[in-house]
């Protein structure tokens, strides 16, 4: 795959980097029966270095901090924060939902994100005033009026693959509670660039 824009390109080499021993693991997994936990921690280590290996020679590069980190305002500070395998425990119980996330922060404020589907190895990915892509084609808006299933009661475990079946269509509203400060960037850019609309109250985010 080749992009456009160059950022997408950096970031998908990252990602196919580490995805073909997350997806041997992911298979390994659930012949595991004790240390799972180390099993786990191993491969976010291994996931994240490669990732960072890639990262690290780019130009982009100020910074790279590793998943919930916090990201520090510098002027003109470009910083990369990487999830190298997302949603542990339906990995650890042999379930595909799961992926990896690289986010791209500049001034702390998020200009790109990318979600990586490591098993089927479809790229989401979204640029600040770029729009939002699913490998090389732009997504569009849905109609949701359509969609096949509901929001309420509706849950895969994973923010990311919940945002997907909306992102796709076929789920008709998005119900979060407690989100994370890099959940909650990755919503805001995809909606803002998409035109969704966020509602927030409280601790709960609807988007539709």
């Amino acid at each position: 795959m080749f992009h456009k824009i160059p950022v997408i390109n950096i970031i998908h080499k990252a990602f196919l980097s580490s995805s073909s021993f997350i997806t041997r693991d992911f298979n390994e997994i659930v012949h595991i029966r004790n240390n799972k936990e180390k099993f786990l921690e191993n491969l976010e280590k291994k996931a994240f270095n490669a990732m960072f290996d890639e990262l690290k020679n780019t130009n982009l590069l100020t910074g790279i901090k590793f998943k919930d980190e916090v990201i520090k305002k510098q002027e003109n500070e470009l910083c990369f924060q990487i999830m190298p395998v997302t949603d542990l425990e339906n990995f650890k119980n042999g379930i595909p939902f799961f992926g990896s996330v690289i986010n791209l922060y500049k001034n702390d404020v998020l200009d790109a994100a990318a979600f990586f589907d490591v098993m089927n190895q479809k790229l989401y990915f979204a640029k600040k005033n770029e729009g939002a892509f699913l490998n090389n084609a732009k997504i569009k808006k849905y109609d949701h009026e359509g969609s096949l299933i509901g929001y309420k009661n509706f849950n895969l475990n994973s923010f990311y693959f919940n945002f997907i079946y909306f992102l796709t269509g076929k789920l008709s509203k998005l119900h979060f509670l407690h989100l994370k400060k890099h959940e909650l960037d990755f919503l805001n850019l995809f909606c803002s660039q998409l035109g969704y609309e966020i509602l927030s109250e409280g601790k709960t985010c609807i988007v539709q």
